[in-house]
C-alpha cells in the first residue's frame, strides 16, 4: 500500500476517472471534460493537490486538497478544502479514509495551511477520529425582504468595472472576520466560469459604491440559496435585504448577540451540515471559522 501527495495531470486524471467507475454514474460532474481541470488548475489561489493511495499500482482512495485564501483585518491566511474523497467499495476494511486524512495532515503542517471540510454523516467518524476543529453547526436561515438596493446580475466579467474591483477589494482587506479572499479573479473562476453548475452573481450597491456581493443557486420556486456572500462593514442589511423576497442563508453559529441575526426571520430552516476548520499553521490559531462561506467548499 502507498499514500502519495501528487500534482494532478492528463496521465492522473484518466486514471481516476476509472477509479471513480467504481462508485459514480455516468452523469456525475467527475465525468464531465472540464470539471477536474477547472477545479485543479485553474484556481487563482493555487493548484489542487490530490491525495491518492494504490495497492499493487491500483489506485482505491482518492481525496483533492483545493487551495483557498482567507483573509481578516488585511492579512492572507492560506488553507485546502478537502473535496470529492472516495475509497473503492472492495477496500472498506484498510483504514483508508484516515489514512488519506493523515496523510493530507502532514501535507498541511509543511505549508503552514489551515485544512476546512463539510463531512456528511457517514465520514464524520473519520474526521472526528483525527481530531478536526469543529466549528458551531451550520443552519439556514430565511432573509428579511426588502426593496429599498440597487442591484446588478454579473454574468460575464466584461460587466465588471474598474470600480466595483476596487470596492470588492476595498471590502474584503477591510473584514475584521475571517472570511474567503474572494476577489473578482477568483469570483470569476469559482462562479462565473463554473463548467457544470449555473450561479446567480449579484452586486450589490448603496448609491454607486458597490457595497456587497452575493452568489446564490436556485432553492425552490422564487426561493434562491445563497452559497456566497461579502458585505462592507455597516451595510450587511443592504446586502442580506437585497431583494424582494426572502433567500436562504447558513450561518455557522449565530449568536444571540450577533450583528447579523436581525436581518433573519428566527426559524431555521432546513437540514443542518458539519464544518470543520483545522489550523496547522505556526501562527495565532484561525479558530473562528464562522464567518467562513461555502465558496470553501465546492458547493
Amino acid at each position: 500500500m502507498i499514500t502519495s501527495l501528487d500534482k494532478v495531470d492528463l496521465k492522473l486524471i484518466s486514471e481516476l476517472k476509472i477509479f471513480y467507475k467504481c462508485y459514480y454514474s455516468e452523469d456525475n460532474k467527475l465525468f464531465n471534460e472540464m470539471y477536474l481541470p477547472w477545479l485543479l488548475h485553474k484556481n487563482p489561489h493555487g493548484d489542487g493537490i490530490s491525495v491518492n493511495i494504490r495497492i499493487e499500482n491500483e489506485l482505491v482512495a482518492n481525496m483533492f486538497l483545493v487551495p483557498i485564501k482567507l483573509i481578516k483585518n488585511g492579512r492572507e491566511k492560506y488553507a485546502y478544502y478537502a473535496t470529492d474523497v472516495l475509497t473503492h467499495p472492495n477496500h472498506r476494511d484498510k483504514n483508508l479514509f484516515v489514512k488519506l486524512i493523515r496523510c493530507s495532515i502532514d501535507f498541511l503542517k509543511e505549508q503552514n495551511s489551515c485544512l476546512i471540510g463539510h463531512p456528511n454523516s457517514n465520514a464524520l467518524p473519520g474526521w472526528k477520529r483525527t481530531k478536526m476543529n469543529f466549528q458551531p453547526i451550520i443552519k439556514s436561515f430565511l432573509s428579511k425582504p426588502s426593496l429599498c438596493n440597487k442591484r446588478k446580475i454579473v454574468t460575464d466579467i466584461s460587466q465588471v468595472s474598474a470600480s466595483d474591483r476596487k470596492d470588492i477589494n476595498d471590502i474584503l482587506s477591510c473584514s475584521s472576520n475571517l472570511i474567503v479572499d474572494s476577489n473578482m479573479d477568483f469570483l470569476t473562476w469559482r462562479y462565473i466560469n463554473h463548467p457544470v453548475r449555473k450561479y446567480n452573481v449579484e452586486f450589490i450597491y448603496d448609491k454607486h459604491t458597490l457595497v456587497g456581493v452575493i452568489v446564490s443557486v436556485k432553492f425552490k420556486g422564487i426561493i434562491d440559496r445563497v452559497i456566497h456572500y461579502i458585505a462592507a462593514s455597516g451595510a450587511e442589511g443592504k446586502v442580506f435585504n437585497s431583494k424582494p423576497v426572502p433567500r436562504i442563508f447558513s450561518f455557522s453559529g449565530i449568536k444571540d448577540d450577533d450583528i447579523y441575526k436581525k436581518y433573519f426571520y428566527g426559524r431555521r430552516i432546513g437540514s443542518e451540515i458539519n464544518y470543520f476548520m483545522t489550523d496547522y499553521s505556526s501562527d495565532s490559531s484561525c479558530a473562528d471559522g464562522r464567518y467562513i462561506s461555502f465558496a470553501a467548499c465546492d458547493n
